[in-house]
């Protein structure tokens, strides 16, 4: 696991010089995946210039997913930005054509990622996605939404190698048995 960590770590920092790009902007939920990402992210760029973004629905986003993504955020020393995502779903709710279930949840998953591109966009950085190739494969996202982003950090990985890379860094018991 050390060299396929070692070849992410190099690849991002190989590609973001080539491209003259200094700085990135990550989706953090407190899950497996985006602390994987975070840590690669930030051994490649330095902590100084990643940006985590906690984007939760208050209410709905499990408390215990906050704290993880808060505690992740501030142990890699990458800049934090909490905003849930309540406010921008409000004026969805008086749309006059019928909603289902999942354009209520890609809509949820599309307003994150507008806030992470305007986040980037912002600071003059790329967005980093943190979906693995399980969930490409398995469909489990939506392209404007989980799928969205610069760079797939992950997305040659299955999930099972995410959790390899996961416990070779030392990250906790905790995330890594929790459940997708």
């Amino acid at each position: 696991m050390q060299a396929i960590y070692s070849s992410l770590i190099q690849q991002l920092h190989d590609h973001a010089k080539k491209k003259q790009i200094t700085k990135a902007v990550i989706g953090v939920s407190g899950g497996l995946d985006s602390a994987v990402a975070l840590c690669i992210a930030v051994r490649a760029f330095g902590p100084a210039n990643v940006t985590a973004m906690i984007l939760p629905e208050v209410g709905i986003t499990k408390q215990e997913d906050i704290e993880h993504a808060k505690m992740l955020a501030s142990h890699f020393g990458a800049k934090t930005f909490y905003q849930p995502i309540n406010n921008f779903l409000v004026d969805f709710n008086f749309v006059t054509w019928d909603k289902t279930d999942t354009s209520s949840l890609n809509l949820k998953a599309r307003i994150r990622s507008l806030l992470l591109r305007h986040c980037a966009e912002a600071q003059g950085a790329i967005v980093l996605s943190s979906a693995n190739r399980s969930d490409f494969l398995l469909g489990f996202g939506c392209r404007e939404g989980e799928f969205f982003g610069d760079i797939h950090i992950l997305g040659d990985l299955y999930k099972t190698d995410v959790t390899e890379i996961a416990k070779h860094i030392g990250l906790p018991d905790e995330l890594i048995s929790k459940a997708s």
